[in-house]
């Protein structure tokens, strides 16, 4: 599946608006029905909104291509966050997957969870187990997503019984937090490799690097954290052992300077030289000025 046309559109019960990427003349004529979970009652205007397409006629919702297109030539979010088939009334499904939106992390407290995003969505299915999205998308039974590459895609689920609130772990809660650093690292591998944009197998391994980058060398900045991971992505898994790097880290460590700066001086060609240095196994030695 790659594009919206005519066929895909028609074989949707319902779709989601985000007014927060979609302006407002391109939807405040439709008959949308806000999601707003019990707990976000006073921000109903950020709230996604829900349009019954299979309450409209045929003509009407061809007439939404229209606005899909213009939508694309002026912004670069898409007119719809989500397609969806379900056998729902438009009443139940709203309260659905509002209810989804608040979700429960280990220390009992209440967190939104923005699924209904395409950038958070793609992320879900390696982030939550399989019983965790079958809860997630309970009323659903295909669920269809634009994906980084462009291209349409479909989810399809189990509508199984689950319970009314979905529980995260700590280590998926951390994942979902991680998330805009690793959108952005993620486009920026994408200027050297574009296919790497839509690969879930490397945004996994790049949210580790990620993870890594804070818990093993301690750098608590977004920005150094995101360069550690691509360096590390694009040159060497390990590039944090190679003494060059070392020496940078524990400059970091001391608070003298952002990782960020520390690596001011680094070329990709340099970067190569200290991944093949670690790859071939040589004891490489430093010769940084920045050592103390």
């Amino acid at each position: 599946m790659t594009v919206l046309d005519h066929r895909l559109l028609l074989a949707q019960d319902y779709a989601l608006i985000n007014p927060l990427q979609v302006d407002s003349s391109l939807w405040h004529d439709l008959p949308l029905v806000p999601l707003s979970p019990r707990e976000l009652a006073a921000k109903p205007v950020s709230m996604p909104r829900l349009l019954a397409l299979r309450e409209m006629t045929e003509h009407d919702c061809l007439q939404l291509l229209q606005r899909v297109h213009e939508q694309a030539r002026r912004n670069k979010y898409p007119y719809f966050s989500a397609l969806i088939v379900s056998s729902r009334t438009t009443r139940e499904l709203s309260a659905q997957l509002a209810e989804r939106m608040i979700v429960r992390v280990r220390d009992r407290r209440n967190a939104i969870l923005r699924y209904f995003d395409p950038r958070v969505f793609r992320h879900l299915r390696w982030i939550l187990n399989k019983t965790q999205m079958d809860s997630l998308l309970r009323s659903v039974a295909v669920w269809t997503w634009l994906t980084p590459d462009g291209n349409w895609t479909q989810h399809q689920c189990a509508n199984a019984a689950s319970p009314s609130r979905l529980r995260l772990t700590d280590k998926q809660w951390e994942a979902l937090q991680r998330l805009r650093l690793l959108h952005r690292c993620l486009e920026q591998m994408a200027i050297h490799v574009p296919k790497t944009l839509n690969d879930d197998a490397i945004a996994q391994h790049v949210d580790a690097l990620l993870h890594l980058a804070y818990t093993e060398y301690g750098l608590r900045d977004g920005d150094d954290r995101s360069l550690y991971a691509l360096q590390a992505a694009r040159f060497h898994p390990r590039i944090g052992e190679h003494p060059e790097i070392r020496i940078r880290l524990c400059k970091v460590q001391k608070g003298d300077i952002s990782y960020v700066g520390a690596c001011a001086d680094l070329s990709d060609d340099a970067l190569s030289r200290f991944a093949g240095q670690l790859a071939s196994n040589v004891p490489p030695t430093s010769t940084s000025g920045m050592s103390s």
